[in-house]
């Protein structure tokens, strides 16, 4: 009985071997297990179809981005066919304008012969005849139809310009500076860019620096060729010249040359190197020739001697255009921000300012000899400023509604010398290729003349006040004397 009833208590204790709190405590472990696969398998499902909804926008995305890409080739397809279609009338439209400039330039030139054969014999007959002094020829004399009335040919012929002959009877004087009216092409269109020209002190030598980068000295009295330097390769563009030494500036770089005479080739002194990261378009030598002063994304003074930097003056635009004033002791700047800036050559200081002088960017400044800055802007006005009140007064303009500027390249200048009206006198090229002159005080046009085929870049008055000269984007250099000389 008793061995009976330790079976029975064995086996139950195999049967039943959890209590009923750890069969609850296991069941609830199980629930919980099966709460979180649960939460799980919801959040799972949460994910799966945020999923699916960023596939499906992503699809979307995708093919609208097809679409567009679709739309912008065929667009750019669209675009380059037109371009093509543009570049061959281009091409085209440049073979005839090549063509019809290389007209004019030869009937320019026959004109301008037959115009100085003509005055050559007038001015032998009015050494015969002693009357008619100071007459020119008139161009509209040449066109004259041979079946004329011969006096009215012959009255045309020994007669100025109206227009020129006012302005000459006006103007020209014994003492001064005299009104250009008289002009010769000095050195037909080559084809190669020149954007700049300086004479030196005497007047004896017109230099030029061109795009395939020679210099050239030419003669403004004899018009020929004296000599060139082609120790530069690249083009220039900016020169200057005071006493023997020329210089000339290009990109990132700046040159000087020493001239022992008109006959004789300029010799490279030095390679103004390292000072400059961009393209130099502006430059200028003191007058006694120990510094000089270029003009970039900074303006750089230089030892002419030596070739090394003195100084460095942060300009805060670039500079496009400067000039030394006749003492050497400042220095005017035109920037691309369409104002002026005064700066003591000495110090590096800037002594003066003016903003939005101009509503396009400045490409000329020039100091007179009367204390004014004159200058030359995109917007086709020419501003005056006196150097003493720079600032406190408003500028004067300089405008004709036929006057263009030849945008980046438009070099004006000022007379040396007054007239009897004791005014100084301001000229500057236009893009139409004519020259036009203004009286500074009165501010009114005086003269006006086309004598190039291509738009005008500089214009340069002799020191000397009896010459001045123009050059055109073709390379074309022509010189004005005052009438009968």
């Amino acid at each position: 009985m008793a061995s009976s009833e330790r079976g029975e208590s064995k086996w139950s204790f195999a049967i039943f071997p959890k209590t009923s709190f750890e069969l609850q405590r296991e069941l609830l472990r199980v629930r919980n297990e099966g709460s979180a696969l649960k939460a799980s398998l919801t959040d799972t499902r949460e994910r799966l179809r945020q999923e699916r909804a960023q596939h499906l926008r992503v699809k979307d995305e995708l093919k609208a981005t097809q679409e567009l890409l679709q739309a912008t080739q065929n667009e750019l397809r669209a675009l380059r066919s037109q371009h093509k279609h543009t570049e061959e009338k281009y091409l085209d439209i440049s073979a005839r304008n090549h063509d019809l400039e290389v007209r004019i330039v030869d009937e320019k030139r026959k004109v301008a012969e037959t115009l100085n054969a003509m005055n050559e014999m007038i001015q032998s007959q009015q050494t015969r005849g002693g009357s008619h002094k100071g007459a020119t020829f008139d161009v509209a004399a040449i066109m004259t139809p041979a079946s004329a009335d011969e006096s009215t040919a012959k009255e045309d012929a020994e007669s100025p310009p109206r227009g020129a002959q006012q302005s000459a009877k006006a103007w020209t004087s014994n003492v001064g500076v005299q009104l250009p009216t008289d002009w010769r092409v000095v050195a037909e269109a080559s084809g190669v860019s020149v954007v700049s020209l300086a004479y030196n002190d005497d007047g004896t030598i017109l230099v030029a620096g061109g795009s395939d980068g020679i210099l050239r000295l030419w003669s403004p009295q004899f018009y020929n060729e004296l000599s060139r330097s082609e120790s530069v390769r690249q083009p220039i563009l900016c020169v200057d010249m005071k006493s023997r030494y020329i210089l000339g500036t290009c990109d990132r770089s700046c040159y000087v040359w020493q001239v022992e005479g008109p006959g004789s080739p300029p010799v490279l002194l030095h390679r103004l190197s390292g000072g400059h990261t961009g393209s130099v378009v502006a430059g200028r030598l003191t007058p006694d020739c120990r510094y000089a002063a270029t003009g970039g994304r900074k303006i750089k003074i230089w030892d002419v001697a030596t070739g090394d930097v003195v100084r460095t003056v942060d300009c805060m635009s670039k500079c496009l255009a400067l000039d030394v004033n006749e003492q050497g002791s400042l220095l005017v700047s035109g920037h691309a921000d369409k104002g002026v800036r005064l700066w003591d050559m000495r110090t590096g200081q800037r002594a003066g300012v003016v903003t939005s002088l101009h509503t396009n960017p400045l490409t000329s400044v020039s100091f007179s000899s009367q204390g004014n800055i004159v200058t030359v802007g995109m917007d086709n006005r020419l501003a005056i400023l006196d150097q003493a009140k720079l600032g406190e007064e408003p500028p004067r303009y300089l405008t004709d509604r036929e006057y263009r500027a030849n945008q980046w390249w438009c070099k004006a200048c000022v007379s040396p010398g007054i007239f009897t009206s004791g005014s100084l006198l301001v000229a500057a090229g236009s893009k139409a290729g004519s020259l036009f002159i203004w009286d500074l005080d009165s501010l009114s046009k005086i003269y006006t003349e086309q004598a190039h085929a291509q738009p005008i870049t500089c214009v340069v008055w002799s020191p000397t006040g009896s010459q001045l000269a123009s050059v055109d984007a073709s390379g074309a250099i022509v010189c004005w004397n005052a009438t009968g000389r």
